[in-house]
């Protein structure tokens, strides 16, 4: 049984994934103790270190609403490197008034295209959707339409 552990190969699930991250004021919001922007880098770093090392595309977005829907793009897609990444994580600190996910779904599209096979969007946000753009399932709906291989 060691054996065959042993001689195991690593799968991946995706060929390309997206990081779309919250950078709204209520991330500077207190959750046991730590700020919930903190809470999220941790486990985005986290996370960056615990992807294998086989050929990805990636990327990373962070959206936010000040005075306008705006989402900004802290790691261009691009082949995954683990570093690069990492910086990515620590640009993260831009605080606006309000949640905009459904808008962050829908500029995730910058991103989506440029990516190739299987694709993962993964969101890290408190979830307090507060903007008036269209709802974040039903931009999740248009762009799982428009991209049918995107989990």
């Amino acid at each position: 049984m060691f054996a065959t552990f042993l001689n195991a190969k690593m799968i991946r699930s995706c060929d390309s994934f997206l990081f779309l991250v919250d950078e709204s004021a209520s991330m500077q919001d207190v959750y046991k103790n730590s700020k919930k922007i903190k809470i999220e880098k941790d486990i985005l770093k986290k996370i960056n270190k615990s992807i294998p090392d086989i050929n990805y595309l990636s990327a990373m977005r962070v959206f936010s609403y000040k005075t306008a829907y705006k989402t900004d793009s802290l790691y261009a897609v691009s082949d995954y490197d683990r570093m690069k990444m990492c910086n990515a994580c620590e640009k993260i600190k831009n605080f606006h008034k309000w949640t905009s996910i459904g808008f962050g779904l829908y500029d995730s599209q910058k991103d989506l295209k440029k990516m190739k096979g299987i694709k993962h969007l993964v969101i890290f946000s408190d979830g307090n959707e507060n903007a008036t753009y269209d709802a974040p399932d039903k931009v999740a709906a248009q762009l799982h339409n428009k991209f049918p291989n995107l989990c």
